[in-house]
């Protein structure tokens, strides 16, 4: 028996704000994310990949068409729990909070009790090779250990589909490197599958699949 789609998009688009001077960032998208899978979206800025993986994460609604997840079984509601994890562009990390109760947060928001959330926060920073930093400050840490703390909390929930957004733009190739290998092997520990923007061929290269968007439309990728 196959397998569902986690996420699935059919003739989606999203449009911000209206008239003249409406802006559509995604235009007529129809692709899926399967099981396991390991997706490159490239393309260059304004592209709409970024919006195109918001609409996939339930973090955006399309102004036309649908996303729905038949493999995570529920609507964008039920998504928070924890079945979906985000990376950011940046690693957006709350300053007055240290490494393990950032990453901790998303499952105290979700209505996991502080005992068990901090104890999944503990082991998404060991899997990511963070567990020394987990009582620092995001002002003690280094730009990649920052995103790598963004990744451990958009993993605490084990989830079963990863959605990163850019998540090497602001790092030089070496860090970049290294944070994408920790990434995949967390992705992988858990089962989730992973997909990824970029611009950066180098990165795209990693991914067994890879999508191109131009102009808000999906021109080469996974039909629905």
């Amino acid at each position: 028996m196959t397998a569902e789609p986690l996420a699935l998009a059919r003739e989606v688009a999203r449009t911000y704000g209206s008239g003249p001077s409406a802006v559509v960032a995604v235009h007529g998208v129809s692709c899926r994310v399967e099981p396991g899978a390991r997706i490159a979206v490239m393309g260059p800025s304004g592209s709409g990949k970024s919006t195109l993986l918001m609409l996939l994460a339930g973090l955006d609604r399309p102004t036309a068409g649908a996303v729905s997840w038949p493999g995570l079984g529920g609507p964008p509601a039920s998504l928070r729990a924890g079945t979906v994890g985000v990376v950011f562009q940046r690693p957006s990390l709350l300053p007055e909070l240290d490494a393990t109760e950032n990453v901790a947060l998303p499952l105290l928001l979700s209505g996991v009790e502080d005992p068990e959330a901090t104890v999944s926060a503990w082991a998404a920073l060991d899997r990511l090779g963070l567990g020394d930093l987990a009582r620092l400050l995001p002002e003690e840490l280094s730009g990649g250990q920052a995103q790598r703390v963004g990744m451990a909390r958009a993993l605490a929930g084990r989830p079963s589909l990863v959605v990163a957004d850019e998540p090497t733009g602001q790092l030089d190739h070496a860090t970049a490197a290294a944070v994408l290998d920790a990434l995949d092997e967390a992705a992988a520990a858990t089962g989730a599958a992973l997909l990824i923007s970029t611009h950066d061929p180098m990165v795209a290269a990693r991914f067994g699949e890879r999508w191109t968007m131009a102009d808000g439309r999906l021109v080469e990728g996974r039909p629905a």
